[in-house]
């Protein structure tokens, strides 16, 4: 038997049949999977609690540095300034000896200039400073992003503080210089425990401290890379991807205060997920062994009992279809199923035998009919040209061979005539059409008139294949029609040549014909009285 016989969609019946054994044990491999996802969910989301606890935590400590940096910098506008400089100063490096994350205090005027400072002299000017600008264009407290300090060279964070006048104008700003460093080691304290890694980063995506990797340079920032772009987009939540090493991480992310600061905290995914992973494989193994042995007792039996069988029944049909239509299979003896099969396919073959009967029957019909008639039937491409035509276009002396090949259009004598573009929007918008006539030179060289009708057909595909429908000869009804206008303008040119009033009724008193005499002595205008109008509706002059 053919191969292709007990395929469906290219898979081989066989094939199939054996997919279904696996289904059959399918269930058990779908809850050792379900389970498994279960567990890794539950994982996941344990590892991300833990993380958003962990990065909770550390900025809070943060926070409160950064709470702690803001009273030093108040204690230092609001009593260490109205002491004598050289006592502001010795406050400033008390203040900072107290505080080893301090990396410096200072006093400044609105200028910039620092007059008070726990650094050494000459004192730095800070006017240029993104912060020390916004605080004086609004005349509010600020916090810095990520600098480098000026007096050190070591990364740092200033909080700041303003003393204003009543008009809010800045007389004097405190700031406290945060040493990044310090912020990296609480964060490598709390991550270290934990086997977890730690990013801190300000609102522009600058690297205010991360571990591990702790040597690598502060400062740097690129908010197009993924989690740095995450981390500032996140608030307070978590987030599952790659670290800056690229390694997969479980993060949890939290903002620092106000700061405009964020602090990541990833677990690894890998060790998070490794407990799971190992009952999984544990699972697997059993799974596997049970479905090979249930596969291969199932496809003997399947093999014996069904396959042998089916393979029959196809070389069964492709008799039929090489025409063999007394074919009829014996039965199986295999069960009821089976059974029900085997007389479907022998009332299947009997039903073909007779449709095919009833198809030899229908085209002898139509075949009778289009040889006798005087109309006939026709046929076009997609492309609107003729591709049959019955026999019945002999009777107006033409050959099926001369049109074929050709568009009406082609074959026409009037194919400038405006009534064409009317028939050319129905074939371009493919809907039916009825009555459509046009002329075309007959072998004699006289002039035929054909009248159509048409509609649009498709493949089994449902794709347009062209046109079809009937036609035939309108010549004679053409002529008659012709003649009677010839005879109609003649009485015309009569009645209007007489110079007495003629006027005609129909049974109805319905006017037929009037001349022009009975208008002026009726003194009527031509629109008082159309042909067709009774009497009693003339509208006199």
């Amino acid at each position: 038997m053919p191969p292709h016989y007990l395929k469906l969609r290219g898979r081989g019946l066989r094939a199939r049949l054996q997919i279904l054994l696996l289904v059959v044990v399918a269930p058990l491999t779908a809850l050792s999977i379900a389970d498994y996802g279960a567990r890794r969910s539950e994982a996941v989301a344990a590892a991300q609690a833990q993380a958003l606890s962990l990065a909770h935590a550390i900025a809070g400590q943060q926070a409160l540095l950064v709470t702690q940096a803001q009273h030093i910098a108040d204690t230092l506008l609001s009593e260490s300034a109205n002491l004598p400089l050289d006592q502001c100063i010795q406050d400033a490096r008390l203040m900072k000896q107290a505080h080893p994350w301090i990396n410096n205090v200072n006093l400044m005027g609105p200028d910039g200039q620092v007059f008070c400072s726990s650094a050494e002299r000459p004192f730095q000017n800070f006017s240029d400073r993104d912060y020390f600008q916004e605080l004086l264009e609004t005349g509010q407290p600020t916090i810095s992003d990520f600098l480098i300090g000026r007096t050190n060279g070591k990364p740092i964070m200033v909080v700041t503080r303003v003393r204003a006048t009543p008009g809010g104008g800045v007389t004097q700003v405190a700031g406290t210089a945060i040493n990044l460093q310090w912020l990296e080691d609480m964060g490598r304290q709390m991550a270290a425990r934990r086997h977890a890694v730690f990013l801190a980063v300000d609102r522009h995506g600058h690297v205010l401290a991360r571990y591990p990797d702790k040597d690598a340079a502060l400062g740097v920032g690129d908010v197009g890379r993924p989690l740095i772009s995450t981390i500032l987009a996140t608030a307070d939540g978590t987030a599952d991807m790659a670290d800056l090493r690229g390694e997969k991480q479980l993060f949890g992310i939290t903002s620092v205060g106000d700061t405009g600061a964020r602090v990541a905290v990833g677990l690894s995914k890998a060790e998070v997920l490794a407990a799971a992973n190992i009952d999984f494989r544990r699972n697997l193994v059993a799974v596997l062994a049970i479905t090979l042995l249930a596969f291969a007792l199932g496809v003997a039996g399947l093999e014996l009992s069904v396959l042998r069988w089916l393979q029959t029944l196809g070389e069964a049909a492709q008799r039929i279809a090489a025409g063999d239509r007394a074919i009829h299979l014996d039965s199986p003896g295999s069960g009821p199923e089976l059974e029900a099969v085997a007389q479907a396919f022998n009332a299947m073959a009997d039903a073909v035998a007779r449709q095919e009967q009833e198809l030899v029957a229908r085209e002898e019909r139509f075949r009778d009919l289009t040889e006798v008639s005087t109309d006939w039937y026709w046929e076009t491409d997609e492309t609107h040209r003729l591709t049959y035509i019955s026999d019945g276009i002999r009777f107006v002396g033409m050959e099926m061979a001369s049109l074929l090949g050709h568009t009406r259009r082609e074959l026409s004598a009037d194919a400038d005539a405006a009534h064409w573009a009317i028939y050319e929007s129905f074939l371009n918008n493919r809907v039916p059409f009825r009555d459509f006539s046009y002329s075309v030179r007959g072998p004699d060289g006289g002039m035929l008139h054909l009248e159509i009708s048409g509609r649009p057909y498709h493949g089994l595909d449902g794709q347009f294949r062209g046109f079809r429908g009937i036609g035939r000869n309108i010549t004679p009804l053409v002529e008659a029609r012709q003649r009677l206008q010839d005879r109609d303008r003649l009485l015309t040119a009569i009645l209007e040549s007489i110079d007495q009033g003629i006027v005609a009724f129909d049974a109805r008193l319905r006017l037929s014909i009037r001349n022009h005499q009975f208008l002026d002595l009726m003194e009527l205008r031509p629109e008082d009285c159309p042909p067709a109008c009774p009497w009693r509706m003339w509208r006199p002059c």
